[in-house]
């Protein structure tokens, strides 16, 4: 089974918050704005699509899959 985490670098990423909009079930943003990731792994299919979309959809690129 395949598991993956998402981890964010807190010095790429901006606060735009287009992560927590497409992967809000693991991505939520601190009182700044700033992207903070739970560090669970994800194995379920969807989820995983969604959160290879909010990678994706990073402008700054600080979104990152870590395999699980």
């Amino acid at each position: 089974m395949t598991t993956v985490r998402v981890a964010v670098d807190p010095v790429r990423c901006r606060g735009h918050g287009i992560c927590a909009l497409l992967f809000g079930e693991a991505v939520s943003l601190d009182e700044w704005g700033y992207a903070v990731v739970e560090p669970t792994a994800i194995s379920d299919p969807r989820s995983i699509r969604r959160a290879r979309r909010a990678v994706a959809a990073c402008p700054q690129g600080a979104l990152v899959l870590e395999d699980g």
